[in-house]
């Protein structure tokens, strides 16, 4: 019985079904598909080089001078949000297609990936691992999010087909190509150097040494347009200063070394501890677990069949965990059409084992991995809305389009360039800074010396208070629980509706 329905679940036919279903499913997601916070940093950022010719972020005040100028970016990830405000206009909406065209594309470099290697691989085999990759929960958000996972993934994987293509045919051609596409993904994150590594490991590891030059050249030589901002006049101790101070971000954990015993020691436990970006939470852990088992189970056969995608594999995981900013599940992306091939791999040859126990362990492991998407799934259709016409209307209560509110990120979504806007995060950085506990009035008053005039306090505010919360804006936010304003000599209440509440500044609105 548990043979007929592992057998079952891998049948071309039953795979794309699911892919069918998921596929309709997905679609229906799209509509009015909530704006996530990491979109407001990358639009807003792209909104200003767009509109000044310099990135940053005006709604974040006084803060390491976020408002002035930004250097450590994400370079081409933000280029290409300039050029989409300025061919395109302004919606989040234009952000979200961007990627999901790239996520369109990269599927169609996967199926030119089979089509050069059909003798290594099945087409059944493409289309589970397909499945794999458009099930995981992650991407059915990231897919159709304004972030650079999707665009670096797809550059990476590209820069392995192509050498992959060079080490089969030995046309230099792809090497330089493929080095190229390496340094995009850099540009695009600086995470995205794993690609150069990997590429030139993968090269040495076949003893194809020019190769490996070639491609480092065209890798780093793309890469250095970084620094195309930093070389004015104290522009590269801004940017040290933007990095080392900005907040959540653990610089003294990655790059302050202070001797090479600290750089030995950084350097190990980021590698030792790599196991908290595969099992941080739900959203991930199935399918780590799923790619760790085939990986070790498979590892022979990878090797004799598919030696240079074992190679490069490897060392995307552990150029990950030593060069990877931070320990989030998000980066994993990179290795997803990596993953989904040898989690594919295994599976279909599973199928011709007797090992009933293993097969036990996939079937629940895929069943968990389907509902987990389905939880994402029923979050996502849960936030959904017209956001953009409760922002406006929201707006609209403010009598004096000139006062200078202080509000939610995602009002930017379609009123910035309207009114003088800041956001919360001011204030949560501004918490951050001090490390200290602020009362309500303490905060109300920091608020009322800025010159603020009108404070808008969204439905996460106003509604009951959860513990759950995400950590953006918690400490500013547990600080109006509810909405419950207390008797203070700087701010009153305007308006209250289900939806939000308006506080002026009874000073400055009084008197203009």
């Amino acid at each position: 019985m548990i043979d007929q329905l592992y057998s079952g679940i891998i049948k071309p036919r039953h795979l794309r079904i699911a892919l069918g279903i998921f596929l309709v499913i997905f679609t229906l997601s799209l509509w009015k598909r909530y704006v996530h916070a990491d979109e407001l940093w990358f639009a807003e950022m792209s909104y200003y080089l767009a509109k000044t010719g310099v990135v940053k972020m005006a709604s974040i005040r006084g803060v390491l001078g976020l408002d002035q100028q930004i250097f450590p970016f994400h370079k081409l990830h933000i280029f290409i949000g300039a050029a989409i405000v300025s061919l395109f206009g302004w919606s989040v909406y234009y952000f979200k297609i961007f990627t999901l065209l790239v996520y369109v594309g990269f599927f169609y470099v996967f199926y030119k990936f089979y089509l050069a290697n059909s003798e290594k691989y099945t087409s059944n085999q493409i289309w589970l691992a397909s499945l794999i990759i458009l099930t995981s929960p992650a991407l059915v958000n990231y897919g159709f999010l304004y972030r650079p996972e999707i665009l670096i993934m797809t550059l990476g994987f590209l820069s392995y087909f192509l050498l992959n293509k060079f080490l089969q045919q030995g046309k230099y051609q792809w090497v330089w190509v493929s080095g190229i596409l390496a340094g995009l993904a850099t540009l695009t994150h600086l995470n995205g150097m794993v690609f150069l590594v990997a590429g030139v490991i993968m090269l040495g590891f076949f003893k194809r040494f020019k190769a490996g030059l070639i491609f480092a050249f065209f890798g780093l030589l793309v890469s250095s347009i970084y620094t195309y901002d930093l070389w004015g006049e104290s522009n590269f101790e801004v940017f040290m200063m933007q990095i080392k101070y900005w907040p959540q971000h653990s610089f003294e954990e990655n790059v302050n070394f202070t001797g090479p015993l600290s750089f030995i020691q950084t350097f190990f436990i980021k590698f030792i501890t790599e196991h908290k970006r595969y099992f941080r939470n739900e959203v991930i852990s199935v399918l780590s677990g799923l790619f760790l088992l085939s990986l070790f189970v498979s590892y022979r056969s990878l090797l004799k069949s598919h030696k240079s995608l074992l190679i490069f594999s490897l060392t995307l995981m552990v150029s990950l965990a030593l060069l990877g900013s931070h320990k989030v599940p998000r980066f994993l992306i990179y290795l997803y059409p990596f993953m989904a091939i040898i989690i594919s791999g295994f599976l279909l040859k599973l199928r011709d084992y007797n090992w009933l126990w293993l097969k036990i362990v996939i079937i629940l492991g895929i069943a968990a991995q389907l509902a987990i998407s389905g939880k994402v799934f029923y979050n996502i259709f849960q936030r959904n809305g017209d956001f953009s016409q409760a922002h406006r209307a929201m707006m609209e209560k403010i009598p004096d389009p000139e006062a200078r509110i202080l509000g939610p990120w995602d009002v930017i979504f379609n009123e910035i360039g309207k009114y003088d806007l800041v956001t919360y995060y001011t204030y949560e950085f501004y918490i951050e800074k001090e490390k200290k506990e602020f009362s309500q009035q303490q905060i109300l008053k920091k608020i009322a010396e800025d010159s603020i005039e009108y404070i808008i306090l969204d439905k996460p505010f106003i509604s009951i208070y959860r513990p759950k919360w995400s950590s953006f804006f918690f400490h500013f936010k547990k600080l109006f629980v509810q909405g419950n304003i207390k008797d203070n000599p700087y701010f009153e209440f305007y308006y209250r509706d289900e939806e939000f509440l308006i506080l002026k500044n009874k000073k400055l609105v009084s008197a203009g």
